[in-house]
């Protein structure tokens, strides 16, 4: 199946409204303010339950042909006029010239012009006749079929996108080996707005990341190593506290010995309160140097 860009009209992205009086909280009233920016699909559960009020937010089908305003206005009983600011927790990239997806003005390719033509090219050896297509080096380097389609579908269709479709709160991942230099960037596109952290060094390569959304999880980090990640979890709602260690183990048993020995460390000092040890482990065949 074709995926083209102009196919896409709107798209669902979660919007937030900080600071709105709770008398406006209702799902008629909360509906009339989204309709100021597209077509309100739902509240998430925090906003329905009313249970936290910094800001009510709303899974909003937002036309992407219109442009993405940072506030919207509307009269109070007392027929007063609020001005009320909106966070957009994710928004497309948009160039302003060719008005494609995917990419700024700056990274235009028909901004720049580049053309090209085919030429016909002398007979080759065997005497058969070709045609070649004949362009400079920069051109070259710059013509890459369908580059700028398929990088404006994965910025509209973020698949971390899921998790704030289904209301997930928290996501741990294993095996994701990202330079420590390029974790803020990674994190920003993956996961706006959410706190995390991984058990990057400048040495290692973080291969455990943790990812929670600041509404209903509270996350403090108290001990990592190249092979786990230790947390102290409060779920906010309910102000329940839980430990939780995510374990990622090395291939070899002289490396997960380590690991044994932090698990067990750690698992003393569980006296009190729920305690979730989330594992994946990697395992190879042994060799005769290992004891075969």
């Amino acid at each position: 199946m074709d995926l083209h860009t102009e196919d896409i009209k709107s798209l669902p992205i979660w919007v937030q409204l900080p600071e709105l009086d709770i008398k406006f909280w209702g799902n008629e009233s909360l509906s009339k303010k989204g309709s100021c920016l597209g077509i309100p699909l739902k509240t998430d559960k925090y906003t329905k339950d009313r249970t936290m009020l910094n800001y009510a937010r709303l899974l909003i089908d937002i036309s992407l042909d219109n442009p993405f305003p940072n506030y919207i206005k509307f009269f109070n009983e007392d027929d007063v006029l609020i001005r009320q600011n909106v966070t957009y927790e994710w928004k497309p990239i948009k160039c302003s010239h060719c008005k494609m997806f995917g990419h700024e003005e700056a990274s235009c390719r028909k901004e720049i012009g580049l053309r090209t033509e085919w030429r016909p090219k002398q007979k080759d050896t065997q005497g058969g006749n070709m045609s070649e297509l004949h362009s400079s080096d920069k051109e070259k380097a710059a013509r890459q079929p369908l580059q700028s389609e398929s990088q404006a579908i994965r910025e509209l269709i973020n698949p971390f996108q899921v998790l704030d479709m289904a209301e997930i709160g928290m996501i741990g991942l294993l095996e994701t080996k990202i330079k420590m230099e390029n974790d803020s960037k990674i994190a920003a596109r993956a996961f706006p707005g959410w706190n995390w952290d991984n058990n990057s060094t400048p040495n290692i390569k973080g291969r455990i990341w943790i990812a929670c959304h600041p509404r209903p999880y509270e996350v403090q980090v108290l001990e990592k190593s190249d092979q786990i990640l230790h947390c102290h979890m409060v779920q906010l709602n309910t102000h329940k506290k839980f430990f939780l260690t995510f374990v990622y183990g090395m291939n070899h048993n002289h490396q997960r010995t380590f690991m044994w020995e932090d698990l067990l460390n750690l698992s003393q000092q569980m006296i009190h309160g729920a305690y979730l040890v989330i594992s994946m482990q990697s395992f190879t065949k042994r060799t005769e140097e290992e004891g075969m």
